[in-house]
């Protein structure tokens, strides 16, 4: 079941106090200015980063509850449309819901494995398809407190005999498992291990994405894995070449900067004494390496 995720993650705040930090800094800074009159700014510009932070942030406030309203709008009208909304333990999930020869199904890689099916069944390839059947895992009931519990029941998407694998298949398309699904899948393999007479039968819940096709979710799982896995290190190579990068521009920089001053020392050594011939080689070098030209005395 091809499904949109939205959720809310964790955001480091290191970046807003670091921001804060030198806003309050260049606060400061500017009132020490102002006070010893080396600025002759009126005290509003001065006290810009007091005020001017406070209306920022009352900005974004403003700008993230119109964004929360545009949002809710837009899940609103999906759901009118006749989209299936539901909540997962990852956040809010989206699936729209499609009617194929007369049968709804709940999302569109739904009706799609089922044209699939349709067309084996159609080749000799499966026989006996069910579309959402419907099994008893629980009868109702009276608790001891004399309560009516309902009945609980499980409906798979689809039901058949794969004649190649001579075995009734029970599937269930799924994008994501909720916490609900997960306890159903138990009970209803529970329920298989004691009614299914070829003695073979599980739940195959699938997963179906454009670069794997229909597969097993925890297959689908693993692949996605894999492929976090690889970015990660990816960008753990590139972060490293990066730093590699700037470590070498560092020490680069850092022996320029002693170079530079080593020119500076010898050249005031030679309008004191007369340099030495290894002192004037290496400025000599120096003067080469950076393209520069100066007068010493001889």
């Amino acid at each position: 079941m091809e499904e949109i995720v939205i959720k809310l993650e964790e955001k480091d705040d290191t970046p807003h106090i670091i921001f804060m930090g030198v806003l309050s800094v260049v606060q400061c800074i500017f009132i020490i200015l102002k006070l010893v009159n080396v600025i002759k700014w009126n005290w509003v510009w001065v006290l810009i980063p007091l005020w001017g932070t406070t209306a920022l942030g009352i900005l974004a406030t403003f700008m993230g509850e119109i964004i929360d309203f545009i949002k809710f709008s837009i899940w609103e009208i999906k759901k009118n449309k006749g989209e299936r909304i539901m909540w997962g333990s990852r956040g809010r999930i989206f699936a729209k819901k499609v009617t194929i020869d007369g049968i709804k199904f709940d999302s569109e890689q739904e009706g799609i494995y089922y044209q699939e099916l349709k067309e084996k069944e159609k080749n000799g390839e499966i026989s006996d398809l069910e579309i959402h059947p419907n099994y008893e895992l629980l009868p109702s009931f009276l608790n001891n407190n004399q309560k009516h519990m309902n009945r609980l029941s499980y409906e798979p998407d689809f039901v058949f005999f794969d004649k190649e694998q001579g075995r009734k298949r029970y599937i269930d398309v799924k994008g994501f498992e909720t916490e609900e699904f997960k306890l159903k899948h138990k009970l209803f393999d529970y329920y298989l291990l004691k009614n299914d007479i070829y003695g073979k039968a599980y739940l195959e819940v699938l997963k179906y994405s454009k670069t794997t096709g229909f597969v097993p979710i925890e297959q689908y799982k693993e692949v996605m894995k894999t492929r976090k896995q690889k970015k990660e290190e990816e960008r753990k190579y590139y972060k490293s070449i990066v730093l590699k990068q700037q470590h070498d521009t560092e020490i680069a920089r850092r022996k320029e900067v002693r170079e530079l001053k080593r020119i500076d020392e010898l050249v005031e050594t030679s309008k004191r004494r007369k340099l030495t011939k290894a002192e004037k080689d290496r400025l000599n070098e120096l003067l080469d390496r950076y393209d520069m030209k100066v007068n010493i005395n001889e």
